[in-house]
């Protein structure tokens, strides 16, 4: 039998006019009709405007879609308002200008941002049980630099290591590291330490934790920015895990090369049969608690335990037990489950916020 011929003769173009490299953008907006995040925004936040062809939902949504493809600046936004394919795929007739956008940033007055950062509060905690319901969470909180190039209201000359003298903001973020979600963040300005504000970051932080999740099954990871008596001992009080870099004080090293592991024999609720040397390792997520396994390895948690309590043993020894919850021991194992059962499943979310 004679084989088919493939393609003998092609052709390239480049006139189309409909083509874009934002193309991606047509699933996430799907994703936020879906959500119906334009009524939402006309409905819970309230932004006085005089009257033009834009609300100010379709503004926000313009900034949005901005900071999703990657545009950093305001002024490089120009290049959507020619861009046929993406207005079209947007379903829009047209892309706000760059002078609307600032005057619409500059308009905007503190009560409508607030409303903004508790309706994105709202969504997360309605998807946060999607697809399924979590019970543990990671944070990751650290502070950032961020460079201003003239003369921004709050910012100040500080710490700055890629511009010194340059004048700049000094936030504070946190991430929940499993799914990468933001969770919480603070505005400060640039001559403002890492670890100004700690406690009340931290505790609001925990406030946006829902019921479901005990606080035994949270961990919080901070740089030595964050390493002081007051974040501790408050992580302490609410029984939270945690691992930060202990500064390397004379003292921490000290007290660090102290540290000793007691074999753990007769603990409630672990088995340490079968165990290498009878100890039994603990596991956050269902596996073993290695070296380096969540992002430090356990001597650093254990330095920063000594430096606050009395007993640099029994430090490490509440949070290889009382912290986190026995699951498997070092050969791999199976040991005891947690006595206090499986933690409950999350209630179903309320929608709309």
């Amino acid at each position: 039998c004679r084989m088919p011929r493939g393609t003998r003769k092609g052709r390239f173009a480049f006139e189309e006019t409909h083509l874009t490299h934002f193309g991606g953008m047509w699933l996430i907006r799907r994703f936020c009709n879906k959500l119906r995040l334009r009524w939402l925004l006309q409905k819970y936040v309230q932004v006085p405007l005089r009257s033009g062809p834009y609300h100010a939902a379709d503004l926000m949504l313009a900034l949005l879609w901005a900071i999703i493809m990657g545009l950093r600046r305001i002024n490089k936004t120009e290049i959507l308002q020619y861009n046929g394919a993406f207005l079209e795929m947007l379903g829009v007739r047209r892309f706000p200008d760059q002078s609307t956008l600032r005057r619409f940033l500059k308009r905007l007055p503190p009560k409508a941002i607030r409303e903004v950062a508790r309706l994105h509060d709202s969504l997360r905690a309605s998807l946060f049980a999607l697809p399924t319901p979590r019970t543990t969470l990671v944070f990751d909180v650290d502070s950032v630099v961020l460079v201003i190039y003239g003369r921004a209201a709050g910012a100040r000359v500080g710490y700055n290591p890629k511009k010194p003298g340059r004048r700049s903001y000094h936030p504070v973020l946190c991430f929940e590291a499993h799914c990468q979600e933001f969770w919480h963040g603070s505005l400060r300005p640039g001559n403002t330490v890492a670890a100004t504000g700690a406690v009340p970051f931290l505790r609001t932080c925990l406030a946006k934790v829902p019921p479901t999740i005990a606080r035994s099954r949270i961990r919080f990871r901070m740089d030595s920015g964050f390493f002081g008596k007051r974040p501790i001992e408050f992580l302490e009080r609410e029984g939270c895990g945690y691992v930060i870099v202990a500064k390397e004080y004379a003292t921490i090293k000290t007290r660090a090369r102290a540290v000793q592991f007691t074999p753990l024999q007769s603990a409630p609720g672990v088995l340490t049969e079968g165990c290498k040397d009878g100890r039994a390792v603990a596991g956050d997520d269902g596996g073993p608690l290695d070296d380096g396994a969540d992002g430090a390895p356990d001597g650093e948690d254990a330095s920063a335990h000594a430096a606050t309590a009395p007993s640099a043993t029994s430090a490490v020894a509440r949070t290889k037990v009382g912290r986190i919850t026995p699951r498997v021991c070092r050969s791999g194992r199976p040991v005891a489950a947690d006595p206090a059962g499986p933690t409950p499943a999350a209630p179903p979310p309320t929608w709309p916020p």
